[in-house]
C-alpha cells in the first residue's frame, strides 16, 4: 500500500476465483497468439526481404521494395510493437496461476513491456496514418528526412518513456510502485503523469 495525504492506494489484487483465473488465462492466450502471429509475419518479411536468394521472383521483388519504403519501415516497427505487446499480455498466465497480482519483478516487467508495446502500436499507427494521408489526399510523398526523423524520434520515445517512470518519477513511499495495477483508462492512482504519457499517444492514434 501507499499513502498520499488522506488517499490510500492499494497495489495488490486477489484473483483466486475461477472466473478471474479463466479471464486472465484467456487474456494471456490472446496475447500469446498475437505475439506468435506477429513473429510469423515478421519472419516471413525478413525471409523474403533478406534471405531468399530467388530475388527474380515478382513476389520477392515486391516484398523487398515495400520493406525498403517508408510505409514498410513503419509496418515492421508496428509489428515489432505488436509482438512486444503480445508478450506483455502473455504474462497474465502467471497471475492466473498465482491467483493474485502484486508488486514484483514480473509485475514491473509486464508494466514496462506493456508500455513499450502500447506506445509503439500507437506511434507507428499514427505514422502510417500520416504518411497515407500525405500520399492520398495531399498527393505528396514526404521527404526522406521526415521518414528518418519519425523513425528515430518514435523509437527514442518508445524506449525512453518507460525508463523515465521507475527511475525519474517513482516514489514508492508516498505513491507506490510506478508499474502497478491500473484502473479503467490506464489510470494509476498515484501517477497521473503516467496516464498522460501512456494514454495520450493511444487516444491520438485512435482519433487519426
Amino acid at each position: 500500500m501507499a499513502f498520499d495525504d488522506e488517499i490510500e492506494y492499494t497495489y495488490k489484487e486477489d484473483y483466486r476465483t475461477t472466473g478471474n483465473r479463466i479471464g486472465l488465462a484467456l487474456i494471456g492466450a490472446t496475447g500469446m497468439f498475437s505475439a506468435v502471429s506477429a513473429m510469423i509475419l515478421l519472419g516471413y518479411i525478413v525471409w523474403h526481404s533478406f534471405l531468399n536468394k530467388r530475388r527474380e521472383l515478382p513476389m520477392v521483388q515486391g516484398i523487398r521494395s515495400f520493406t525498403h519504403s517508408a510505409l514498410g519501415v513503419f509496418l515492421i516497427s508496428l509489428l515489432l510493437s505488436d509482438l512486444v505487446q503480445g508478450v506483455a499480455f502473455s504474462i497474465n498466465f502467471k497471475w492466473a496461476a498465482d491467483g493474485n497480482m502484486r508488486p514484483s519483478v514480473a509485475c514491473t516487467a509486464q508494466g514496462a513491456v506493456s508500455q513499450v508495446g502500447d506506445l509503439g502500436s500507437a506511434i507507428w499507427s499514427l505514422a502510417i496514418a500520416y504518411y497515407t494521408f500525405s500520399l492520398l489526399f495531399l498527393f505528396k510523398k514526404p521527404p526522406i528526412w521526415i521518414t528518418w526523423s519519425i523513425v528515430i524520434l518514435g523509437w527514442s520515445t518508445i524506449i525512453v518513456l518507460p525508463i523515465i517512470g521507475p527511475y525519474g518519477i517513482e516514489n514508492v513511499k508516498t505513491r507506490g510502485h510506478f508499474y502497478a495495477i491500473s484502473d479503467v483508462d490506464f489510470l494509476i492512482s498515484g501517477y497521473l503523469t503516467r496516464t498522460i504519457w501512456h494514454a495520450w499517444f493511444i487516444y491520438v492514434s485512435l482519433v487519426t
